[in-house]
């Protein structure tokens, strides 16, 4: 009964949100002729995201979402947007998760990866998004997202919740490749280059739409 409950405020309260999105086209174009494609963002962004992903609904795109009593409530916003919720995080069912992700993607186009979720450091890129698009051959779509008028929570990474009427700046990067085989060396390197680009990119857009935070600080 509480789900139903929840969901029908999260509802009303997406409504009161507006977004717009810059160069997605390309996402959607690369999608158009057959690419497979991961959305990456920070967990601190995640409400956001989700108050602007309707889009999403008709790509049968999956995240990850925790295994733990928390991942539920995110697992239910998933379900709900038309993405389908794989449970599990890098200290619990991590490795069927990932598995379960990439045999979606072997039938799909399109997922959705946390960079540093689900419990930080923030700002950190795991080492989990460079397997799967190893595995996967899909391309990696760094996604910014901001808003000028926020509220923020004391969880670890201070999540972000735009206030009511705010418009939502989301800003595609352009994508990236990773090589299906890497030296060790080669592979920490593109984890790094990952998280340089989207904190590059989150900053940036944080400057240009007047965000008074940004991803990683107090």
């Amino acid at each position: 009964m509480l789900f139903p409950v929840l969901w029908f405020i999260i509802k009303c309260y997406f409504l009161l949100l507006r977004s717009t999105h810059q160069n997605r086209e390309v996402f959607l174009s690369h999608l158009a002729h057959g690419g497979k494609g991961i959305v990456v963002l920070w967990h601190q962004r995640l409400v956001p995201f989700f108050a602007s992903s309707k889009w999403l609904a008709n790509l049968n795109a999956a995240a990850i979402a925790s295994a733990s009593r928390d991942g539920d409530f995110a697992a239910m916003i998933c379900r709900k947007l038309g993405i389908h919720a794989v449970r599990g995080s890098s200290s619990y069912k991590g490795k069927e998760a990932m598995n379960e992700l990439l045999e979606h993607l072997r039938e799909n186009n399109v997922a959705v990866h946390i960079l540093d979720g689900p419990t930080g450091p923030p700002g950190k890129v795991k080492k989990g998004i460079v397997r799967i698009a190893q595995k996967s051959g899909a391309m990696i779509f760094p996604l910014s997202l901001s808003c000028r008028k926020v509220w923020r929570i004391g969880s670890w990474d201070r999540m972000f919740f735009p206030k009511p009427l705010s418009l939502i700046s989301v800003a595609w990067g352009k994508p990236l490749s990773v090589p299906p085989f890497l030296s060790s060396e080669e592979f920490e390197q593109q984890r790094q280059k990952i998280e340089e680009i989207l904190s590059l990119e989150q900053d940036m857009l944080d400057k240009a739409v007047g965000c008074p935070y940004r991803v990683a600080t107090d």
